[in-house]
């Protein structure tokens, strides 16, 4: 069953968007109208984020067909976020510092943000629900042990439905693990497909410093574990951090943070009248060079 439209697509425009710092334009659209509202995050080579770019900088397309931006703007909004922590035995190393690494990420949290913890091992657990109480939330997981097997796909599964009570429009997803699973109920390309269609970045770390003498069956499943935490963010315009040590991870942690809070958002109005649910591809590019524009892959119109 295909899920509701997200949440980045409004159904009825009745006035025109206002960007701080400008005049509102004259209303074009009528109450059939759809405003697309893509929101998206840019990098540069080494992986800074880049704020203070103009609508002129951006182009977006739809299908490959290039797309009239009709709203842009850069603010700091609130964030409704999820934590995914993988407590599984195969996080013995990274687990202390990863848990002591939330508290950081609280530390940056707007006051009108709200979250969710969820840990995984061999079972999915979601701790509580929404909380406005962002540094307590995270003190569940103070004494989680690292054993057992991995029910990673199964912990966002769950994630992706809490994020559905969110008060706040923009929400994400931080997955912290090293993308291993062995236990989950869910195939890899159910997962993929639930989160290309919901309206939650996903913002990956991936702890990847595997041991020196594994054996190629090992190395395998590390490497499938790699894409998924890297498809996961590409597919819904998140970002990967990749940690190597465990001195990286605080670092990863903040760069998450400063994603939530670096965000543009680009609205348009697709030239494409039909709504046969079909998917839509988007692309968002950045007119300058050695800037990446992060955004989701698409959505459905029904």
């Amino acid at each position: 069953m295909r899920p509701n439209l997200p949440a980045f697509i409004l159904a009825t425009i009745l006035a025109p968007v206002v960007v701080r710092g400008q005049f509102p334009e004259r209303p074009e659209y009528s109450v059939e109208t759809k405003l697309v509202l893509v929101p998206v995050t840019v990098t540069d080579h080494k992986g800074a984020f880049i704020n203070g770019l103009s609508r002129d900088a951006f182009t977006i397309s739809e299908d490959g067909v290039r797309q009239s931006i009709r709203s842009f703007s850069e603010e700091e909004s609130p964030v409704s976020v999820g934590v995914v922590l993988d407590t599984s035995g195969s996080m013995k190393e990274f687990l202390p510092v990863a848990r002591e690494s939330l508290r950081q990420f609280a530390a940056f949290s707007n006051p009108a943000d709200e979250a969710f913890l969820a840990t995984v091992s061999t079972r999915a657990r979601v701790w509580s629900g929404f909380s406005d109480d962002v540094a307590g939330t995270f003190t569940d997981a103070a004494f989680e042990p690292a054993n057992g097997s991995t029910a990673l796909l199964d912990a966002i599964w769950a994630s992706l439905d809490q994020l559905r009570s969110a008060k706040n429009p923009r929400k994400a997803l931080v997955v912290l693990s090293d993308g291993m699973d062995n236990h989950s109920r869910h195939a890899r390309s159910e997962l993929l497909e639930r989160a290309s269609e919901s309206d939650a970045q996903i913002y990956t770390i991936l702890m990847n410093d595997p041991p020196r003498y594994s054996k190629g069956a090992e190395l395998v499943e590390i490497q499938r574990g790699m894409q998924l935490m890297g498809e996961l963010a590409s597919r819904t315009g998140g970002v990967s951090f990749t940690v190597r040590s465990r001195d990286d991870i605080e670092e990863a942690v903040a760069g998450v943070s400063k994603a939530l809070r670096n965000e543009y958002s680009i609205g348009y109005v697709s030239v494409n009248p039909d709504r046969n649910g079909k998917w839509r591809r988007i692309q968002v590019r950045v007119d300058r060079a050695g800037l990446k524009a992060h955004s989701r892959s698409g959505y459905r119109l029904d």
